[in-house]
């Protein structure tokens, strides 16, 4: 079974114009909450309003680079305790996000997914998260309806997991239609009933060990018939990092390296 639920902030026309969900078919609600250390989203509900229906409810964090410690006080301080919060990863490094989640967990918080797109993923060298919590992807169909209409349209491949870690929910849409307001809004489905995410979201907790330490430096001599791409290759590093590392020995073409230069690799994945 499938159940389906919106994600909102305050850019959302739902934040103006409140609908029963649950009358139009869907289980959860995700609200944006907070981002960074000082922002809090203009609608966010202290208390889920009546009027969005029967409907289970966590918040959203868009994390970044800034004061760990800043972003957790702020997450408590706007968001009730009894409601979980899922980390948006769409900026900022694995280590703070792996860090939030250890310091909201110390506090008691659930926080039963990480919302890290496949894209950004792939922007940050493809690192193991498999000590994070289940993922929240994203990967939108083509269209413009109901959401239930738009998830037919959702191949099982969407679903398939990244980084080590499992796809427990997927935002499939964000141009959903909602009866009873205007412009559109993002949707999310969930490969359970509703009765085993309610139980998720109040209960559980995923351990998460400290972060992987960056692996070590190597130092490495040009061979001849070398290129950046065949090194970085051989040391699971990409071209980009191995430039960036080298760019005062390489100079302004990268395709140019020669045999005996020494050039320092750190693997990425």
């Amino acid at each position: 079974m499938t159940i389906l639920g919106i994600d909102i902030s305050h850019w959302s026309n739902l934040a103006d114009y409140p609908v029963d969900l649950k009358e139009q078919g869907y289980d959860f609600l995700i609200w944006k909450s907070t981002e960074g250390s000082h922002y809090v989203d203009s609608t966010f509900p202290r208390v889920l309003p009546a009027a969005y229906g029967d409907v289970l409810f966590a918040a959203f964090h868009y994390m970044d680079d800034s004061n760990v410690d800043d972003q957790v006080t702020l997450i408590n301080q706007t968001v009730p305790a009894e409601v979980p919060v899922i980390i948006d990863m769409e900026k900022g490094s694995l280590g703070t996000a792996v860090a939030i989640h250890q310091k909201l967990q110390a506090t008691g918080r659930i926080t039963p997914f990480f919302y890290l797109p496949h894209w950004y993923w792939e922007q940050i060298g493809k690192p193991d998260i498999s000590h994070l919590p289940p993922l929240w992807a994203s990967s939108w169909v083509d269209g413009n309806d109901y959401g239930s209409r738009l998830y037919e349209k959702v191949a099982i491949k969407r679903w398939e997991g990244y980084g080590g870690s499992s796809v427990g929910m997927l935002q499939f849409t964000s141009t959903g239609k909602l009866d009873g307001i205007t412009g559109y809004v993002d949707i999310s489905a969930c490969p359970v009933d509703r009765e085993t995410l309610a139980v998720h979201l109040r209960h559980v907790q995923t351990t998460i060990p400290p972060a992987p330490k960056a692996p070590a430096v190597i130092r490495y001599t040009v061979r001849k018939g070398d290129t950046l791409t065949s090194i970085a290759r051989e040391f699971h590093s990409t071209v980009s990092v191995i430039y960036a590392a080298n760019h005062g020995t390489i100079g302004s073409n990268p395709d140019r390296i020669f045999p005996g230069m020494v050039l320092s690799i750190q693997p990425v994945r």
